[in-house]
């Protein structure tokens, strides 16, 4: 991954791009269109953690540049 892309969606970024900024949160940069979210959701899932069955659990990014994990059913 670049240093031009957002760390969640993948979208580039940059002067030929839509979007033209990265936007620090925590260890994250991500870009105009995933800080929306955040900021008007609360929080933005940013990946994933896989266990022995798929995927386990859910990280989600918060506006502090806090991480939170959730335990995800996969059944």
């Amino acid at each position: 991954m670049g240093n031009n892309q957002c760390k969640t969606c993948r979208i580039c970024t940059g002067a030929e791009f839509i979007e033209k900024l990265l936007y620090p949160v925590g260890e994250y940069k991500i870009c105009g269109w995933c800080n929306n979210h955040l900021r008007n959701e609360g929080r933005l899932e940013v990946g994933y953690e896989k266990g022995i069955w798929g995927k386990e659990t859910a990280l989600y990014l918060h506006p502090n540049g806090t991480l939170e994990r959730e335990k995800v059913i996969t059944w």
